[in-house]
């Protein structure tokens, strides 16, 4: 399954929650540091992405991840060990994730 303008709000939170599970349990395999949020005038992180993709998965991760969950605390944790941070912001870390998803089919 994959997640596309035509899914549907409830397809969308199954793959977040299936999504979010895979990365907790690989989140070491990830390159998180590369994902930038800000971008600049030769990076735009979001340029070629499809926006209303992305927004539904935003959406669908902060859903199925509260911030201050144990999902979210156990993730930020080890995404912030592996990319030796002694912390992750809730919503840098929502939409890294929601960038690892995007291209992901479960």
């Amino acid at each position: 399954m994959r997640i596309t303008k035509n899914s549907t709000y409830q397809e969308a939170l199954d793959f977040c929650e299936a999504g979010i599970e895979y990365i907790l349990a690989n989140h070491s395999r990830f390159a998180f540091e590369t994902f930038g949020d800000a971008g600049n005038p030769c990076y735009d992180p979001y340029k070629d992405d499809d926006l209303d993709v992305v927004n539904m998965l935003i959406g669908g991760i902060r859903t199925k991840m509260p911030k201050g969950s144990p999902r979210h605390q156990k993730l930020s944790q080890g995404v912030a060990a592996d990319i030796h941070n002694t912390w992750v912001t809730y919503d840098w870390l929502c939409k890294a994730c929601a960038r690892v998803l995007q291209d992901m089919d479960f």
